[in-house]
């Protein structure tokens, strides 16, 4: 009996169906009540704004993080005089099934002073990429018995039976895990439209089987 090892992969690209824009909202000064106010008030505004968008069904929900403060020393001058400010900082999140509002959303919050957008998440529903992770998995699997049968056959095998099975990353002797699924997206902002590329979510694993050897070519 031989024993033949083999990595199984399958992946497929997905249009994105949600995108999270995140904003981090910031303010510094020498008034630390000044900069609390400010990004408070900042806060307040767009925390209520991504609720209105959820309410009117472009968006499937929002989160924040409320208003911290620090202070953080700057040294200035030739004599690197130290000078210390404060900072205050808060962060709003809306997750969108409509791109046009996101787009719209994304670019007035990028015009207001200390408002940055610090990245859009893109995703597919939560159902959807259930779905198609299973497919996957069994596609995977096919993928690898596949090619266990070519290597059988380029050893004049009689067959193959699965022994063992392992997800990525599990396998004892790996070294290391990785994940099992991967999403990867880009974003390009061209006219004040923001377009993701497709996500590709992909399942691998590897596997052990046993072949009886033919006679010697």
């Amino acid at each position: 009996m031989v024993l033949i090892a083999v990595h199984g992969s399958a992946s497929r690209f997905l249009p994105a169906e949600r995108g999270t824009a995140r904003l981090s909202l910031e303010r510094e000064g020498d008034d630390r009540a000044a900069v609390v106010r400010d990004v408070a008030a900042l806060h307040a505004r767009f925390a209520g704004e991504a609720e209105a968008l959820v309410a009117s069904g472009v968006a499937t929900r929002w989160g924040s993080r409320q208003v911290w403060v620090r202070s953080e020393p700057r040294y200035e001058g030739r004599d690197d005089q130290r000078h210390v400010v404060q900072i205050a900082t808060a962060e709003v999140l809306a997750r969108f099934r409509d791109f046009d509002a996101l787009s719209a959303w994304v670019l007035a919050a990028g015009a207001e002073t200390g408002v940055t957008v610090e990245r859009i998440e893109w995703a597919v529903t939560d159902e959807h990429r259930a779905a198609v992770e299973r497919e996957l998995r069994v596609l995977a699997v096919q993928d690898a018995i596949a090619r266990a049968e070519a290597y059988a056959s380029a050893i004049g095998g009689t067959g193959v039976t699965l022994q063992t099975l392992w997800e990525a990353g599990l396998r004892p002797s790996a070294g290391g895990g990785t994940h099992t699924f991967a999403t990867s997206a880009r974003l390009e902002q061209a006219d004040v439209e923001l377009r993701p590329d497709d996500l590709e979510i992909a399942a691998s694993v590897t596997a052990d089987f046993a072949v009886e050897p033919g006679g010697s070519r």
